[in-house]
C-alpha cells in the first residue's frame, strides 16, 4: 500500500502600526508595516514576493532634509526592486547621486530633497513567481508663503458689542495651523484663549462677542499666525489694535 502524506503549510501574518517621526524628515503615520519576522513560511519554499513595508499615501519633505522611502518584501527567491514615478520607471541613480536605494531593499534614500522630487511613487517587488506592487505614495514638498502685506488696522469697537477681526492665512503645504495671539511688550505673543466670549470661526477670523476694555491689550496688538509643522516654521499676519469706545460696558446675556 502506498501512503500518500500531504502537508498543508499555513502563513500568518501579522499587520501592525507604527508611528514615524526623524529630526531630518517628515512626520507621517504608516498603517501599512508588517513584521516580516511573523511571517511563518519556512525558507526555501518558492513563493511570490509580499510587501510588508512601504510608504504612507502622502510624504511632505523639507527641502534640504533627507528622508526616505520606505519598500521591503519577502519572497522567494529574494526579489528585486523597481520604482515608477508619475507612472514613468523611475532611476535613482539619474539625480546627481542624491537619491540611493538601501542594499537588498526597495527603500529610497533621498538626500538633499528639491521641488523637482515632488511626483506620485510606487514601488515594484519581482521575482520569478511573481510581483507585488506598493500603494502609490504623493510625495510633495512642505512650503509656508507669508500673508500678504497689510499696513497696521487700528478698530474702535463699541464696548458691549460684537467685533470681527479678519484673517487670511498664507499658503501652506500641508495646510497650516491657524491662530490668534496677543503680542507683548518684551516683542513675543501670547496665544490668545478662546472661550464663550472670545473664539475663532471657520474662516480664521476672531470672534469677539461682547467686546470688553481688556481687550484694548494694553495697547498692543492682535495677530492670526500660520504654523506649519513639517517646515518646523511660523508667520505673522497683519497687526490689530483695538480700542473700545463708549461710556457704559453692556454685558449681552448669553443665548
Amino acid at each position: 500500500m502506498l501512503t500518500v502524506l500531504c502537508f498543508v503549510l499555513i502563513a500568518t501574518t501579522a499587520t501592525g502600526s507604527s508611528e514615524w517621526e526623524m529630526n531630518s524628515a517628515p512626520r507621517f503615520i504608516n498603517d501599512n508595516i508588517h513584521n516580516e519576522r511573523d511571517v511563518q513560511v519556512p525558507k526555501n519554499v518558492p513563493r511570490p514576493p509580499s510587501i510588508y513595508f512601504e510608504p504612507p499615501y502622502e510624504i511632505y519633505y523639507k527641502a534640504g532634509e533627507t528622508f526616505e522611502l520606505p519598500c521591503e518584501a519577502n519572497g522567494e527567491p529574494k526579489p528585486t526592486y523597481d520604482w515608477n514615478r508619475n507612472e514613468i520607471v523611475f532611476n535613482p541613480s539619474g539625480n546627481d547621486d542624491r537619491i540611493v536605494q538601501l542594499p537588498d531593499a526597495g527603500t529610497l534614500v533621498i538626500n538633499m530633497p528639491e521641488d523637482k522630487d515632488e511626483g506620485i511613487f510606487q514601488c515594484f517587488a519581482i521575482n520569478d513567481f511573481g510581483k507585488s506592487a506598493s500603494k502609490k505614495v504623493n510625495l510633495r514638498q512642505a512650503k509656508l508663503a507669508s500673508f500678504a502685506f497689510v499696513k497696521p488696522t487700528y478698530h474702535k469697537p463699541y464696548l458691549g458689542r460684537p467685533y470681527t477681526l479678519p484673517c487670511v492665512p498664507p499658503e501652506s503645504v500641508p495646510p497650516a495651523s491657524v491662530f490668534w495671539i496677543t503680542k507683548t511688550a518684551q516683542g513675543g505673543f501670547n496665544v490668545v484663549n478662546y472661550d464663550s466670549r472670545v473664539s475663532m470661526d471657520r474662516k480664521y477670523s476672531l470672534r469677539i462677542t461682547n467686546v470688553v476694555e481688556t481687550d484694548a491689550n494694553q495697547g498692543l496688538p492682535y495677530a492670526c499666525m500660520a504654523m506649519n509643522n513639517v517646515v518646523r516654521s511660523h508667520v505673522e499676519g497683519p497687526l490689530h489694535f483695538l480700542a473700545p469706545t463708549g461710556d457704559t460696558e453692556v454685558t449681552l446675556p448669553v443665548a
